[in-house]
């Protein structure tokens, strides 16, 4: 890489002249004719200059990055890189066969990492690792939920009751009393996910006795 001075950033002319300030407060390289005509004044005299040192120089474009040697390189890896850049090293047995194959071929040994590459694959590696909840298990209609240990039976059973009831109200009608029954019969088979319907005889008030089942696994809802 080619060497570079500094120039004054404030010289108008073409080419600047060489930078002998650096100003802190103006984060500027100035000359020495600049130096004095931008800090004229009794307030911008007290900003803060150091001398730039002309013989001091500072390397232009990005740094060679530095390479491995190929007999540096493990007997593995030179495989793995003829293999990548496909080169027949079928007839090499010695690691000096593989190495001189590959510098036929023109191949030249990978680049080292630097130190920033170095940096971030050491925060990767200290971040930590977000671990994906699993998914929640959908509910089917009809399916037999586990027993739950039960701490307020009341509570629960009313919440449980709640919840039946808001998974099936599009199923009944407005005005229904109803509540959780178990081992209600449904005629002769006592399968299937299907709602049934059975009236009575009606009551000593003229009402029928209706009674809507539907199966929810082990429970029903009794409708009256």
């Amino acid at each position: 890489a080619g060497l570079v001075s500094r120039k004054c950033e404030a010289c108008e002319k073409e080419p600047p002249d060489q930078a002998t300030v650096f100003c802190m407060n103006c984060k500027a390289f100035l000359c020495q004719k600049c130096d004095e005509e931008n800090h004229s004044t009794k307030l911008l005299k007290k900003h803060k200059r150091t001398t730039v040192d002309l013989k001091h120089t500072i390397p232009s474009g990005p740094p060679e990055k530095k390479v491995k040697e190929f007999i540096t390189m493990s007997a593995s890896e030179l495989k793995a890189l003829a293999k990548l850049k496909c080169v027949d090293i079928a007839t090499c047995v010695e690691k000096s066969e593989i190495v001189s194959a590959l510098e036929k071929a023109g191949l030249k040994p990978p680049e080292l990492p630097s130190e920033e590459d170095k940096e971030k694959e050491n925060k990767a590696k200290a971040a930590p690792k977000k671990v994906m909840p699993p998914p929640k298990k959908e509910e089917a209609p009809g399916d037999i939920r586990p027993p739950v240990k039960r701490t307020n039976p009341k509570a629960d059973q009313e919440a449980e009751n709640l919840d039946v009831y808001m998974e099936h109200r599009a199923k009944m009608g407005p005005g229904s009393q109803w509540e959780l029954k178990t081992g209600v019969a449904l005629w002769r088979n006592d399968s299937g996910w299907e709602r049934t319907f059975f009236i009575n005889a009606t009551t000593p008030r003229g009402w029928p006795n209706v009674i809507e089942v539907i199966e929810y696994g082990e429970r029903r809802i009794k409708v009256r």
